[in-house]
């Protein structure tokens, strides 16, 4: 059995004692020096980051806004044409509303296809058309409540698909419904084949469209 004697005088081994203390100390510092730095480096990026992003976003929303600017006289005349639109509907009672009609058919009106007239009848004379002959004894039927009326367009389509595009697409428009063929003809006109045609439609009911704000937006309701 061996043993060790320490012969380094006491002061010696506090001497010793504190400096292996200092360096723990020292180290322990140093790291979380380190680690501080390391934090708010990551921070200072991440703040540059999102002053970036917010610099790009006010950057665009000033753009958005000059932009809509433009288009204040446009978004002033829509809200006057559904006004009046309003207007005429309170006078006159249940009739279509016709900008909104008119504004779905022209966005759902195929390029190749053109109108050379359109004509509507509603109210008093669409309800005199649907009602049965005299000489039938068949019990007259009233026409639908949600049904006001009739439109006949008129015009002309480079194709056939066109012309099915069309009948489609005057189904999507929401004041119209029972779409369908009247009349179909094709003729060569500069060696382009071009197809006459007449579609009618059921008018019905459909909800008013809020008009437009001046943001470009609808506007809220309540």
């Amino acid at each position: 059995m061996s043993v060790r004697f320490n012969l380094l005088p006491p002061e010696l081994r506090s001497r010793e004692e504190q400096k292996r203390t200092q360096l723990i100390v020292k180290t322990t510092a140093v790291i979380a020096v380190s680690i501080f730095l390391a934090i708010f480096a990551v921070l200072a990026v991440f703040t540059w980051m999102t002053e970036t992003n917010t610099a790009d976003l006010r950057a665009k929303r000033t753009a958005l806004e000059a932009e809509l600017l433009e288009y204040a006289p446009y978004v002033r005349m829509m809200d006057r044409i559904y006004q009046a639109d309003a207007l005429l509907n309170k006078a006159a009672g249940n009739q279509p509303n016709w900008a909104q009609t008119l504004h779905d058919m022209n966005i759902h009106l195929p390029s190749g296809v053109w109108l050379n007239d359109l004509s509507a009848t509603y109210g008093g004379s669409a309800q005199k058309q649907n009602q049965p002959a005299a000489e039938t004894k068949a019990p007259a039927s009233p026409p639908s409540a949600s049904v006001l009326g009739e439109i006949t367009m008129r015009g002309q389509a480079y194709s056939a698909v066109d012309l099915a595009e069309w009948l489609k697409g005057s189904e999507q428009v929401s004041s119209l419904s029972n779409a369908r063929f009247q009349s179909t003809s094709a003729q060569n006109v500069n060696g382009q084949p071009v197809y006459q045609f007449e579609i009618k439609a059921d008018i019905v009911k459909s909800p008013k469209s809020a008009p437009l704000t001046e943001k470009g937006g609808k506007a809220d309701e309540g």
